[in-house]
């Protein structure tokens, strides 16, 4: 029998629950009406290419995204891996802002805001992973990648 308590996966279910909201509104607006988004960070669509290649890669992507983190919170052994995917999405994101303002120059307000919650959202992914990862794992962290995988119910 073990002593531990149970563990309250409020923060992390919060954290996954933001991303999914904002992959799902960020895919749906981008699957709809993908100029208007291209616009906001403006990016010409000029042709049928561009805006089913802008369909795929901020529409499709993110709602395939979504779709898993909202298996994540439904599911407590998903919860983990959507977690360690919404920091890996945040870190990927942040880091090519990052690259392209030293490379190219400062963006607009706009992205300098999706920057900001790209970097606070990873910054409390890691947190809320470590944390999860700390009650439901024994100390040896080995094989980290093998272990993401969802036990099947």
């Amino acid at each position: 029998m073990s002593n531990r308590q149970p563990v309250r996966n409020t923060g992390a279910r919060i954290i996954v629950g933001l991303n999914f909201v904002a992959c799902l509104a960020f895919g749906v607006a981008s699957w709809l009406a993908p100029a208007r988004v291209a616009r906001v960070v403006e990016i010409a669509l000029g042709s049928a290419t561009a805006l089913a290649d802008f369909r795929a890669m901020y529409g499709g992507l993110c709602l395939a995204i979504a779709a898993f983190l909202l298996r994540g919170l439904r599911s407590p052994n998903w919860l983990g891996p959507s977690l360690y995917l919404t920091a890996s999405m945040c870190a990927g994101l942040a880091s090519g802002r990052i690259y392209s303002s030293i490379v190219d120059g400062v963006p607009s307000g706009v992205l300098l805001g999706a920057l900001a919650t790209e970097v606070i959202s990873l910054v409390w992914s890691v947190i809320a992973y470590r944390q999860l990862r700390a009650h439901d794992q024994p100390a040896d962290d080995t094989g980290q990648l093998a272990q993401l995988a969802p036990a099947s119910r």
